[in-house]
Formats: structure tokens, C-alpha cells, sequence
């Protein structure tokens, strides 16, 4: 028989209209390397 996994999938989807002032250095890393990697699509973290 075959295990099921029980993890839920969580799907991410970035509002492209939306403007966002990040304070955190980690932040605005994190965010420009979402637009770069995935600039429309959604994506799981």
C-alpha cells in the first residue's frame, strides 16, 4: 500500500498591482528574487 503524505501544500500568489515598502534588507532580497524567479506565477515556498 502507499503512504499518503499529510502535509498540506501552500500556494503563494503575488498581487501584481500592489506596491510594498519593505523595511528588512532580507525582505526586499526575498521579494526581488520572487520577481525575478517567478515575476507572474504563483509559487510555493
Amino acid at each position: 500500500p502507499k503512504l499518503l503524505d499529510e502535509k498540506q501544500t501552500t500556494i503563494y500568489k503575488r498581487a501584481v498591482d500592489k506596491n510594498y515598502h519593505l523595511k528588512m534588507k532580507s525582505s526586499r532580497f526575498i521579494f526581488s528574487e520572487i520577481n525575478q524567479k517567478f515575476p507572474i506565477l504563483p509559487f510555493t515556498a
